[in-house]
């Protein structure tokens, strides 16, 4: 559920018209697993308008957060804490509709993840094959990553395995694998004062290394957390509490290139004097999903540019 922080990147698509992107006869976005196609960075300089709760995925009498989708935009899955057969502290339910102009499903649970201990923050692969998530179904309090698998987007999630190589006895979290299957970003620390860590490994089947600070993302004074990378790890959105948060942010830091440590800036359209958390943004640039306080309960909401 809702912590500190979080981020979350774009990418836009390779044929120079905004808003297009290129896809397959299955409608998953071109590239090594959809969702990879190069950034555009003069979407940077446009502000977030439209703001408004996507209501077929709330209700007022629970909290909604955590939102991540499949490149096409055809599922969506998030964190809630409503009631369910088999659902414990938090666990991860999903939506999906046949285009990105029909309304959102009705919700219903994963019940192949779900357990009585917390489960959150969940990641979908840009493919929508894999999914990883924090649980602390191990040991009460202490959050490990774990991760799920399916053959195709038409089977059911299998059997969720703790990740031993990203889980530690500090808090692990908001474990995000980039579209190239060879980057992973996510949070680590304790006392809900995590930071910003990229784990890499040679091949889709190798085990990831040891995760390592993202320079200027690993600030021990304040939270980093809950992010969305673009595909080269050169923009990400992220949440945290630091000055001039009212509460918790949504921020963008960006860098030059991957040797360079990054900058980070308020974006002050998304905030409010209540928490706003968990941003997710789409492969063309131009959509955002994230998570807010801001109408009483956790609600998902979405903005556009």
């Amino acid at each position: 559920m809702v912590r500190t922080a979080a981020v979350l990147a774009l990418a836009c698509s390779s044929c120079g018209r905004l808003g297009f992107v290129d896809r397959d006869a299955a409608g998953v976005a071109r590239g090594d697993g959809g969702g990879d196609a190069p950034l555009d960075a003069n979407l940077l300089g446009l502000t977030w308008t439209n703001i408004a709760p996507v209501a077929a995925l709330n209700l007022s009498t629970s909290d909604e957060d955590d939102p991540t989708l499949t490149a096409d935009l055809l599922e969506i899955y998030f964190d809630s804490d409503r009631p369910g057969p088999g659902t414990g502290m938090g666990d991860i339910w999903m939506s999906s509709r046949a285009s990105v102009t029909d309304a959102w499903s009705a919700p219903v649970l994963v019940a192949p993840l779900a357990s009585p201990a917390d489960d959150t923050t969940p990641e979908v692969a840009a493919d929508g094959l894999s999914m990883y998530f924090a649980s602390d179904r191990l040991n009460p309090g202490d959050r490990d990553i774990y991760v799920t698998t399916r053959a195709t987007r038409n089977d059911p999630w299998g059997a969720p395995t703790r990740v031993a190589e990203l889980s530690s006895s500090l808090t692990d979290d908001s474990a995000e694998p980039l579209p190239d299957g060879l980057h992973l970003v996510m949070s680590r620390g304790a006392n809900m004062l995590l930071d910003l860590m990229v784990s890499t490994r040679s091949t889709k089947t190798s085990p990831w290394g040891a995760p390592v600070p993202l320079p200027g993302l690993d600030d021990p004074m304040y939270d980093e957390s809950q992010q969305w990378a673009s595909p080269d790890l050169n923009v990400v959105y992220y949440v945290t509490d630091r000055p001039p948060a009212m509460s918790q942010d949504i921020w963008l830091a960006t860098r030059p290139d991957s040797q360079s440590a990054f900058t980070s800036t308020l974006v002050t359209e998304l905030q409010s004097p209540v928490i706003d958390v968990d941003p997710w943004v789409s492969p063309d640039g131009h959509t955002l999903f994230f998570a807010s306080r801001r109408n009483g309960s956790v609600d998902i909401f979405t903005a556009s540019r």
